[in-house]
């Protein structure tokens, strides 16, 4: 599922492709060439179309 990362390090968003979706409160480890980076999922939400499909997931992560 495509899913828009946003954070202090990505304020434009990063786009990445996940299995699942995490919960609020849950903790997120991003490799990168600086090393590994957690973040705490500090929102997580949804959007649908007009039939109620869901087109699109944001994850707010907070460091």
């Amino acid at each position: 599922m495509k899913v828009t990362l946003i954070s202090e390090d990505f304020r434009d968003g990063m786009q990445v492709d996940w299995p699942a979706i995490p919960r609020a409160g849950e903790f997120v480890s991003l490799r990168h060439i600086d090393g590994t980076a957690q973040y705490v999922v500090d929102g997580v939400e949804y959007a649908c179309d007009t039939n109620g499909v869901l087109t699109e997931v944001r994850i707010d992560l907070d460091a």
